[in-house]
Parts: structure tokens; C-alpha cells; sequence
């Protein structure tokens, strides 16, 4: 809106400052007369009346926020506190109180505290979570607010990013991040081998130059074996999600997609078992119990590891143990496969509280804390901001040896996991069937029949 001037206003209300000033005075203002000689009089107009809009003062309101307890993780607990300042100068209206719970009993925590009658506007979460808050009716949807906001356009989302269950938008993710390779750049050079990353910038990194990696770089030494790659880590138990996306790379699914029958035993399922079968029978990667990927002295900061699969969670890691000291660090998605290249997202969403009856303020804060460019800057140090949940915002890196490269390459293949039913119990199966392909006791086939047979029952009962 223009600012009007004294003046303008003046000719607008139909009175000139001398008039005005007379009136003031206690004077009367009279309209003028027609000239000498005219037959006509001016009639008297009346000032229009100037309508002065009333500009409304946001009401106080205080929000309470069930929130995750980093305390131990100090550039998270810095992270918070910076946000915690930028918004309440931003919205000094509204007032923040956090309770803080850690991630060990959370949920239980969480429950017991509203079934005491504790009520809360905004409640961070996590996948796994989800199901149980939405049984529990904790969390509602976001559609409805969502729709009625318009500034907001999901379609300027990564579709990666949104927590949707039965049709319904229950998140949009704050921590937007997956699992990729990360290698030991220096090794690589000395072993004169093709470099992962090229590769993959050249469009040529899939599961045979994986593979061809791992050979070129495991060795048997007197001071004890380096291995290329480890692939233990996929007998955990507990990276169903990083397993589905490799599978899916070679066209295969875990599950059928009313979630009633394993898949498990599928042709693509054993193609992608007999593969892993090779590194683990000569020598590329470390069995189950002889060290892994974060291993300091077995695993890769140990440089007994040349290549692994994590995320950019732990690039603070690397920092803090000086890792980046001994050698360099380069990255690389996953390979592709015939049906091209896939990478889980691990995602931490905030969620609205199903009885918050501050709908406005609670929206404003999970915005502003979800996928704000100030969100975005002061959560890098926690590992997110390489894979920002909005489209128009460009991966950032925290420290030089990061590769924005590689995280654009990434960031389009990114996809959802959709857990099991029976997740936790499935999971515990398949590490045990894991470890038997390892030992190679019985065949591959014969030990994902049974997998599948077993998984099938689980979900069943």
C-alpha cells in the first residue's frame, strides 16, 4: 500500500490546510462563494470519510513442544539454541516451552505423559514412531492446513521428504538423509583403480565396478587383511531400508504390497545374496564379528576398510576423530542396477499434536523449524542441509572435503521406506539368515525359502 502524504490526504478529505488549520482554531470554515457576476453557487460537499485500518496485534500464545533431548550432542544442542533465538525474535508473540525426553523410552515417555493429561501443540517424531503415535491419536494430519496455507506448494517438495500414510500427510521432514558410499580417496589413488566418484559422475558406477573396487583394493597382509568393501553391516538387523534400495536397484521388493507375503525368496533376492556371498568368501569385505564399518581399528577410520555405506551423519564424526588427518574422503551414491539407482531417506519429521487448539501458532513454528532457510543453516552441523527437503534450495556442505556433486546426483533417486508390520521381529530373521549365508551352510535359495516362509507367518499371525 502507498504511504499518503499530509497533502495528499488533505486534497482527499476535500479541505485545504488553511481550512483546516481555522477549524482547529475553533474558527468556522465556510464554503466558498461563486465568483462576481456567476448565477451559480458551489454547493457545500462533504469530506468523505477515510476509513483507517485497524491492524491487528498477534494475541500471546504459549506452545508447548515435546521435543527430543540431544543434550551430549553439542552442535545439536547449539543448533537448538540458535533457533530457539532466531524465532522467538521473530515471533515475540509467541512463547516456546520444550520438553525435552531422550531417544531411549521416548515413545513411552511421550504416552504415559499425554495419558497423564500432559497436552502438547507440536511433537517430534521419527518413522518408526509414526504408526504408533497415529494408533494412540497423538498426531494429525497435515493436509487440511496444508491446503488452507498459500505459501505453501508441496509439488516444491521432494516427494522423499513427505511422511504420508493411507493418502494422509502426517510429515514433512526436517532431517532429509541417506546412506550412501563414502571411500578412502587416498588408497584408491595409490591402488591406481578407477575412482568410485568419477564412475558415477560418468554415469558407469553399478554393481560390477562396485565390485571390481572391492578386489582391487583387498589385500592379505602381515599385519592382517584390508578389505575393499564391507557389506556386514547388511547383516545387522537393522538396515532393512539401505537392503530394499539395493534390491530395488535390480528390479526385485521385500514384500508384496498389501504387506502379506515375503518376497524374500525372488529370483532378484538370491541374484543380489549370491553377490554379497562373494565378498564375504573372498576376503573383500569383514564377516559378522570381525569389525565393521566405523570400527576404528578393523573398519574404516582404521583404514582396514576401504569402502562402506553410511550417511551424512557422520561427517561430524570424521571431524571430531580426525579422520580426515590420515587420509581423504571421497563419496559416491549407490551403485545402479538394471533398474536404475535408489537410495533409502532416513527421515525425523515433526508432527501436530491431534489436540492443539493453537492450529496457528503450532503451523507457524513446524514451518519455520521444519524447512526454513534459517532451519536449514542451523541444523547443517547435525548432518542435515546436504539433501534439503525443498526443491530450491541447493545441497550445502559444512566442510571442503564434502562433495555437493555427488549429493545432487543423489538426490533425485531418494526414496521412502515403507517398514513391515512386523518389522523388528522380520528384521531379527533376516540377520540370522544373514550370518548363515555368511558360513555358507546351506545354499542361498534354500535359505531364503525358508526367510520367506517364516516372514510370511510373522505377518501373518
Amino acid at each position: 500500500m502507498n504511504k499518503l502524504s499530509r497533502r495528499d490526504f488533505l486534497k482527499g478529505a476535500g479541505m485545504s490546510a488553511a481550512g483546516l488549520a481555522l477549524a482547529a482554531c475553533g474558527g468556522k470554515v465556510t464554503s466558498p462563494t461563486a465568483e462576481p457576476g456567476s448565477s451559480t453557487s458551489i454547493p457545500n460537499i462533504a469530506a468523505p470519510t477515510i476509513a483507517v485500518p485497524t491492524i491487528a496485534v498477534p494475541k500471546d500464545v504459549t506452545l508447548e513442544i515435546y521435543d527430543y533431548d540431544p543434550t551430549g550432542t553439542d552442535y545439536w544442542v547449539q543448533a537448538d539454541k540458535n533457533f530457539g533465538e532466531y524465532f522467538k525474535e521473530k515471533y515475540p508473540h509467541i512463547k516456546v516451552n520444550r520438553t525435552l525426553a531422550p531417544w531411549t523410552g521416548y515413545t513411552e515417555k511421550f504416552l504415559t505423559s499425554v495419558a497423564g493429561g500432559a497436552k502438547y501443540d507440536v511433537i517430534y517424531g521419527w518413522g518408526g514412531w509414526r504408526s504408533l503415535f497415529i494408533e494412540n491419536n497423538a498426531i494429525q494430519p497435515l493436509d487440511d492446513v496444508v491446503k488452507a496455507d498459500t505459501t505453501i506448494d508441496l509439488s516444491g517438495f521432494f516427494d522423499s521428504a513427505k511422511e504420508i500414510v493411507d493418502g494422509k500427510l502426517y510429515g514433512i521432514s526436517w532431517a532429509h538423509m541417506p546412506d550412501f558410499i563414502w571411500y578412502n580417496k587416498t588408497k584408491t589413488k595409490v591402488a591406481n583403480t578407477p575412482d568410485p566418484r568419477t564412475l558415477a559422475m560418468n554415469g558407469q558406477w553399478d554393481w560390477d565396478a562396485l565390485y571390481a573396487f572391492a578386489k582391487a583394493l583387498s589385500k592379505t597382509q602381515a599385519d592382517g587383511p584390508t578389505y575393499g568393501f564391507s557389506f556386514v553391516e547388511m547383516g545387522t538387523g537393522e538396515a532393512m531400508s539401505t537392503y530394499s534400495v539395493m534390491l530395488e536397484s535390480l528390479g526385485g521388493k521385500l514384500w508384496s504390497d498389501d504387506f502379506k507375503q515375503s518376497l524374500i525368496n525372488s529370483p532378484e533376492n538370491v541374484q543380489f545374496w549370491d553377490f554379497m556371498q562373494k565378498f564375504f568368501k573372498e576376503g573383500l569385505s569383514p564377516k559378522p564379528g570381525s569389525g565393521g564399518g566405523l570400527d576404528p581399528n578393523v573398519g574404516f577410520p582404521g583404514q582396514r576398510v576401504t569402502g562402506f555405506i553410511t550417511g551424512p551423519w557422520n561427517i561430524r564424526t570424521a571431524m571430531q576423530d580426525k579422520w580426515t588427518a590420515n587420509f581423504d574422503i571421497g563419496f559416491a551414491p549407490l551403485p545402479k542396477g538394471s533398474a536404475g539407482m535408489f537410495h533409502t531417506v532416513y527421515l525425523n519429521s515433526y508432527y501436530l499434536s491431534h489436540d492443539t487448539d493453537k492450529l496457528d501458532a503450532a503451523w507457524t513454528w513446524y514451518k519455520e523449524r521444519s524447512f526454513s532457510n534459517a532451519a536449514n543453516t542451523f541444523y547443517l552441523p547435525v548432518g542435515t542441509g546436504r539433501f534439503p527437503v525443498r526443491k530450491d534450495i541447493a545441497p550445502q556442505k559444512e566442510f571442503d572435503w564434502e562433495d555437493t556433486d555427488i549429493y545432487n546426483l543423489i538426490r533425485p533417486t531418494m526414496v521412502s521406506y515403507k517398514s513391515s508390520p512386523k518389522e523388528t521381529e522380520f528384521s531379527a530373521l533376516f540377520k540370522t539368515a544373514f550370518d548363515e549365508m555368511v558360513l555358507g551352510t546351506r545354499p542361498i535359495q534354500t535359505i531364503l525359502d525358508q526367510l520367506a516362509k517364516d516372514g510370511t507367518a510373522l505377518v501373518a499371525g
